[in-house]
């Protein structure tokens, strides 16, 4: 396990995205190795079509509800990522729900998900990323909710984890929430490239700027 540490060059800076192999996580990968940082990437699965130089298939509802899995990631996590620079988290519902209201387990699902998983990889990192001067992004999709996620789940959650992130201004760490929406009756995905380019330039240390929302 610990030859895995120095598999990756530590002069670069790292960054760590969750949810990596959606829309707006893979471009963010993709501008950021382009820009010479080495990319981590998390997901639930892997279509082998993404632009990390290494990447996990991470279960975020285990992590947040399951000890033993818990251990086991953060043990792994915490081996292999001993720099880092910027962490990402996405927001992007898109599982169908049962009825609405939400059952009690879709509920507590996606607490798990997109709140509780975040707050627990932001604990781990934490010190790392004071040390680098790095920052915490959240990446969040304000489109109006579809036929698959209800507002009585969506609104509340992404609330919340735009709240958590701007909260480690507190622990002296640059946080900032980046937003975007689908604007046309299609709900077509909106080009990433400059929510990325915003990105790499709030991380490139050339700014202060620091709990925003953007």
């Amino acid at each position: 396990m610990r030859i895995l540490a120095y598999l990756y060059p530590m002069q670069k800076k790292q960054i760590l995205i969750t949810q990596a192999l959606t829309d707006a996580g893979a471009e963010l990968a993709r501008q950021f190795q382009e820009e010479g940082w080495y990319v981590f990437g998390l997901d639930t699965h892997d279509n082998y079509v993404y632009h990390c130089d290494r990447f996990l298939i991470f279960d975020f509802e285990r992590f947040a509800t399951e000890a033993t899995y818990r251990v086991r990631m953060s043990a792994v996590l915490d081996e292999l990522i001993r720099r880092l620079d910027a962490l990402v988290f996405q927001f992007e519902p898109s599982h169908p729900l049962s009825s609405t209201p939400p059952e009690l387990d879709e509920w507590q699902s996606a607490l798990a998900t997109y709140l509780t998983t975040p707050f627990l990889l932001a604990k781990l990192f934490a010190e790392r990323i004071k040390k680098e001067q790095g920052s915490i992004f959240a990446l969040i999709d304000r489109s109006p909710p579809q036929k698959t996620n209800s507002a009585l789940v969506s609104n509340p959650i992404r609330d919340a984890l735009q709240s958590l992130t701007l909260s480690f201004t507190e622990a002296h760490i640059r946080a900032n929430v980046l937003t975007y929406e689908r604007t046309d009756e299609n709900l077509v995905r909106p080009s990433f490239g400059e929510l990325s380019r915003l990105a790499l330039f709030l991380a490139s240390g050339q700014t202060q700027i620091s709990g925003k929302i953007l």
